[in-house]
């Protein structure tokens, strides 16, 4: 079953689409989701191929969050 984003699951209200932010020195960019487990690179961070960007939907009632990668 598909839900529908536009609508709360908990509540019923309306969502509304935003973003979560992941901050780095270089200022602020769209969270991605990456397939399985974590791999660190050899010079550091880790590898993200694949990664999708993630859309989030905050409850204008309650605050829940859903996120979707998309």
């Amino acid at each position: 079953m598909i839900s529908d984003p536009t609508r709360c699951s908990d509540c019923g209200a309306e969502m509304e689409l935003g973003f979560l932010p992941d901050v780095t020195q270089a200022g602020a960019l769209q969270q991605k989701w990456v397939r399985g487990p974590v791999e660190e690179k050899w010079i550091g961070g880790v590898k993200t191929k694949g990664a999708l960007p993630v859309e989030t939907y905050r409850c204008k009632n309650c605050g829940l969050l859903k996120s979707y990668a998309k």
